[in-house]
């Protein structure tokens, strides 16, 4: 190391990663290497034994008056404060065993998402910073008014619908929410319930699955979620449901569906529905009058995506068609170009 830095002289700013390595742990050290630096932050994998001895190397003037360079130690990982602080946070909260900073208010600063697995009993910690709000205990919620500036909070997760008629009046404060996730299954008495909150804000949406039997009682989920633009349900239970959502979310720009129902169907039917993924939104209303783009992906959890209006596609995008390819190649399907050859290239 001592090598590589010398021989750059206008070096300024330097990232280090690196594990298993105790030689590196040593502030002493490191002075003599970064003086002439303006940052350098580290975030080194390693299981110190003295960690009082080493932490002394850090808390020199060089360190904490000159370059206000600040480092912490928890869960085997020594690394620089803010940089390498902690952006996820889960209650009952702790800090990291070890840190030089002049307090601990950064920790709790740098903290964008926080999951509540259990309600904290006083307000001693405030997360002034927080994105991402995902609760996975019972109210009453009002401690949260004090710990969380709510009105930061973009997205919120609820592990159960029924949490979320607990949340009502925190709602109103969430003045940034745009986006729900709900890990459970939503029902049609769920859907009521939500009704007096209009979730006209959200406009993405995430649920596990809709336990509801009568087309008509979808009516609610539109009415709750009236701008939805982006939606994920992690299973469908019909080819009909598939379509009501389309048509029913007027905003929709593009949605994902897990269909596991297409297990249901034989090898010759899956094929042309690879092939022709469109054929499973036959009916909707919507998607006949507009410009749409939809794929099946063959993965584990068979799941449909749809695009609604023009579509250029990413590269993540087309390495997913790429593998449709592949699983209609491996299943005796052989593609043709207008010419009437076999196109390699598309089935590779």
């Amino acid at each position: 190391m001592e090598f590589l830095l010398a021989n750059l002289l206008h070096l300024k700013h330097l990232e280090l990663h690196a594990k298993d390595l105790s030689d590196l742990v040593d502030g002493y050290r490191w002075q003599i290497l970064t003086s002439n630096l303006l940052s350098f932050k580290f975030k080194f994998k390693i299981d110190l034994i003295s960690i009082e001895q080493n932490f002394a190397s850090f808390r020199t003037s060089f360190w904490l008056q000159e370059k206000h360079w600040y480092v912490a130690y928890d869960d085997e990982y020594l690394f620089s404060v803010p940089h390498f602080a902690p952006v996820n946070a889960n209650t009952p909260y702790s800090l990291p065993t070890y840190y030089t900073t002049p307090n601990d208010n950064i920790f709790r600063e740098t903290i964008t998402k926080l999951t509540l697995s259990i309600l904290p009993k006083s307000s001693n910690y405030h997360f002034p910073n927080v994105e991402t709000l995902e609760i996975s205990c019972v109210g009453p919620y009002y401690i949260l008014f004090e710990i969380i500036d709510l009105s930061r909070v973009q997205h919120l997760i609820i592990t159960w619908a029924e949490y979320i008629l607990h949340l009502k009046l925190m709602l109103k404060t969430m003045s940034s929410l745009n986006r729900l996730t709900i890990k459970s299954a939503v029902t049609f008495e769920h859907l009521i319930q939500m009704h007096v909150c209009r979730f006209q804000q959200i406009r993405r949406l995430q649920i596990q699955s809709i336990s509801i039997e009568n087309n008509h009682n979808f009516e609610e989920l539109f009415t709750c979620f009236p701008y939805v633009e982006h939606l994920h349900i992690q299973r469908v239970s019909t080819r009909t449901n598939l379509t009501y959502l389309i048509d029913g979310f007027k905003h929709l720009l593009n949605a994902s569906f897990g269909i596991p129902f297409i297990v249901e169907l034989d090898d010759e039917d899956i094929k042309n529905l690879l092939r022709q993924p469109h054929i499973l939104l036959f009916g909707s209303k919507r998607l006949a009058c507009s410009t749409f783009t939809c794929n099946v992906y063959p993965f584990s959890d068979w799941t449909i995506a749809v695009w609604i209006g023009e579509r250029i596609l990413c590269n993540s995008a087309k390495s997913s068609r790429k593998s449709i390819f592949r699983w209609l190649r491996r299943h005796g399907c052989v593609f043709k170009c207008l010419t009437g050859h076999t196109d390699e290239n598309t089935s590779n």
